[in-house]
């Protein structure tokens, strides 16, 4: 977001808050969104996470009355879509789109041991337990042939998890060259649990575009990008059965992830998708 002393609304037709933006209570949120309809500009929410707390708690901040505030709301989903239509009658649906003016120079790293992947924040401490026991039970079979990376969070519960690593978030295009060190990436997620059907599959898109095979949970949000043994791997109860695949069979392995690469800058290339944004935002300016 713009500092408030360096904004200059007349110089911008549309403004566009991110989802972090309603992060924390904040007044400096409420100003903003004041200073740019006072200026007779647009605003835009743009999120791919339901933060309105319906389901889960997971902001302090105030995402139902930002989504009301605004002119309107673009997301990933259909289900957030209709989650938001509660809050404001003008929302698109755009979809997850990977710039691989970034992602084309992520080096996928082969160091011998198969490194297996979860990246995510805190909301993702129901979801990690799916995948616990096999991961500690591939960490006792294959003891130094596997390793394990959680970016951006580690519950407690894999804490003691043999040759793991664990690796804070890192600005955009590190987060990217960090995936790059994963062959096997995860996308756990509690299927029935109502904030989850809001989620989008942009963790699978961006595993994929980095070089990993992907095993996703078996669920709507996934099947829409991951066609099982097509471009990577859908797991319902049996992770632990779809991990052993993936390590146990390197030529799956590789050709799953150069599959998902593939599947990925044909289908969700923010180069060939930037007409349906412009299309929106055309929209929105003319309200």
């Amino acid at each position: 977001m713009a500092q408030l002393g360096q904004l200059h609304p007349e110089n911008f037709d549309i403004f566009v808050m991110c989802r972090a933006s309603v992060g924390q209570v904040d007044r400096r949120l409420v100003d903003f969104m004041r200073i740019i309809h006072e200026s007779h500009r647009r605003l835009i929410y743009e999120t791919d996470d339901d933060y309105t707390n319906e389901h889960r708690r997971t902001t302090e901040g105030d995402a139902v009355t930002v989504a009301q505030t605004c002119d309107a709301c673009t997301t990933t989903t259909p289900y957030l879509a209709k989650v938001l239509r509660q809050h404001n009658p003008h929302v698109y649906v755009l979809p997850n789109a990977i710039n691989f003016d970034i992602w084309d120079k992520v080096e996928h790293y082969d160091e011998g041991a198969i490194t297996i992947g979860l990246a995510g924040t805190g909301t993702h401490f129901e979801d990690y337990k799916l995948v616990k026991d096999a991961l500690f039970k591939l960490a006792d079979t294959y003891c130094e042939r596997v390793r394990f990376l959680l970016l951006g969070y580690k519950p407690y519960y894999l804490e003691d998890l043999p040759n793991m690593e664990f690796i804070e978030f890192r600005p955009y295009t590190d987060y990217a060259h960090t995936l790059g060190l994963i062959d096997i990436g995860l996308c756990p997620l509690v299927p029935d649990d109502p904030f989850n059907l809001a989620k989008s599959a942009i963790k699978a898109l961006e595993f994929m575009a980095a070089g990993a095979a992907v095993i996703a949970q078996n669920m709507p949000v996934y099947r829409r990008v991951v066609a099982n043994q097509g471009n990577g791997l859908l797991a319902d109860g049996d992770w632990y059965e779809k991990i052993l695949l993936l390590v146990e069979d390197a030529q799956l392995r590789r050709r799953l992830a150069r599959k998902g690469r593939a599947w990925t800058r044909k289908h969700r290339n923010i180069h060939a998708l930037a007409h349906k944004w412009w299309r929106v935002y055309e929209e929105v300016y003319h309200l």
